[in-house]
């Protein structure tokens, strides 16, 4: 009898099976959009996005709570929509079967705030890509002035970290890229990364450090060799400022090779 009945009972199970699958689609095709939840990292400190205007562009998307099933939402489409947001770096939405929509957003990181001499400003961010300034959030990060003419409009959408040699030889865009290259290296450095609040471009492209602390300026000259530059500056700060002080130079120039040139006020 045992052999006749493990037939029979696995039959009854998949009929269950499928009894329960249909219920369980029909009830999906039913579920309406009820709730929204928004992530957004805020890890460093910038807040160019908030959760009301992710809510209002869904909103605006035609999905509203309660008027919607969720099985008409276009992941897809939010998706593209926030990707193209110029603070946003990348964007997930998911859905859950209790009829939540969840958006995740991750804010583009701005290193340097970029200022050309007609005073119009920019960021750029870790990436070497440009993004506009916001008028609702400001980032303290770095600024990068003088003999710069490179209006946003023109090189927003170019990566200044990878370009290629031609690409670099064209005036602005190898300025941009240096500049990434420059905040970049300043970044690596815990000490670097706190000392230096501002990069000056002189009229032939070469660059000067602004630091926080001490009054002088450090000529750094071209990008090249940057690492041993701030190494041997590193150097000059630990055995030589600790002796004479951080007021005794106007000037501390690396563009030599081996050695460091200070000028005294």
């Amino acid at each position: 009898m045992k052999k006749y009945m493990e037939p029979v009972g696995f039959i009854l199970a998949i009929v269950m099976l499928i009894v329960l699958t249909g219920f369980t689609e029909k009830e999906l095709n039913g579920l309406k959009y009820n709730s929204l939840r928004i992530n957004i990292n805020t890890d460093e400190g910038n807040f160019f996005v908030t959760s009301a205007e992710v809510e209002e562009a869904v909103y605006h998307m035609g999905y509203v709570t309660g008027g919607v099933k969720m099985r008409n939402i276009n992941i897809r489409s939010l998706e593209d929509f926030f990707d193209s947001y110029p603070y946003i770096a990348k964007s997930q939405v998911f859905s859950t079967i209790g009829g939540e929509l969840i958006i995740e957003i991750k804010q583009r990181v701005p290193v340097l705030r970029i200022f050309q001499e007609n005073n119009d400003s920019y960021y750029m961010d870790e990436k070497g890509l440009l993004m506009p300034v916001s008028e609702d959030f400001t980032s303290h990060v770095p600024v990068a002035n003088g003999a710069i003419n490179a209006p946003y409009n023109l090189y927003y959408g170019i990566n200044y970290a990878s370009l290629n040699d031609d690409e670099k030889k064209q005036k602005n865009k190898k300025l941009l890229h240096d500049l990434h290259v420059i905040i970049t290296e300043l970044r690596k450095d815990e000490l670097w990364n706190a000392q230096f609040n501002q990069i000056y471009v002189d009229d032939k492209a070469e660059f000067e450090l602004v630091p926080r602390v001490g009054n002088h300026t450090i000529t750094l000259g071209n990008i090249e060799a940057i690492d041993k530059k701030l190494r041997k500056l590193k150097i000059f700060y630990f055995k030589g400022l600790e002796k004479t002080g951080w007021n005794e130079y106007r000037n501390i120039n690396l563009k030599f090779e081996n050695q460091v040139v200070c000028t005294k006020k």
